[in-house]
């Protein structure tokens, strides 16, 4: 008799994020270490990709990619099992996720994507994790104003 979508709540909002943060951090650290010209030539693909599905007004395969960009790491790592527990907490953040796209962030998160293999391709590894580091928390700085443009959908 209808449906009913549960309130987006902040405190486990920033706790999955706290989760996920910590996790894609050090395995990203690990694929670091293991860097190749093959594991950049895959991550530009995907960001490729994510600026193709930009062009084409397609948010949904850009969210896709979005998820495959940042799994690619758990591989890259040698850490594939992580992911799932990564996924577990990226799951409840991905309607913030959504509702920010629609705030313009998709463009943006383009070039943060591009900003973390440009540091891997330097051997700049506490780059790499500084622009992943600002890439995640990112959302956390959009919240405030989410929560002001679409109330109806958060709580405490």
């Amino acid at each position: 008799q209808g449906s009913f979508v549960a309130p987006i709540k902040v405190n486990q909002i920033r706790e999955s994020h706290f989760i996920r943060k910590c996790l894609e951090v050090s395995v990203l650290a690990k694929a670091a270490e293991r860097w190749s010209p093959e594991a950049s030539a895959e991550a530009r693909t995907i960001i490729v990709r994510q600026q193709w599905a930009l062009a084409a007004e397609d948010p949904e395969r850009f969210h896709g990619l979005d998820e495959e960009f940042h799994k690619f790491f758990s591989g890259a790592a040698g850490l594939m099992g992580v992911w799932n527990t990564i996924q577990g907490a990226k799951a409840r953040v991905d309607r913030l996720h959504r509702l920010a796209a629609i705030e313009g962030r998709l463009p943006v998160v383009v070039e943060e994507h591009l900003a973390i293999v440009d540091a891997l391709d330097r051997a700049d590894h506490a780059g790499a994790v500084a622009a992943l580091d600002y890439h995640l928390d990112k959302i956390l700085s959009l919240l405030d104003l989410l929560i002001v443009r679409h109330a109806q959908y958060f709580a405490e």
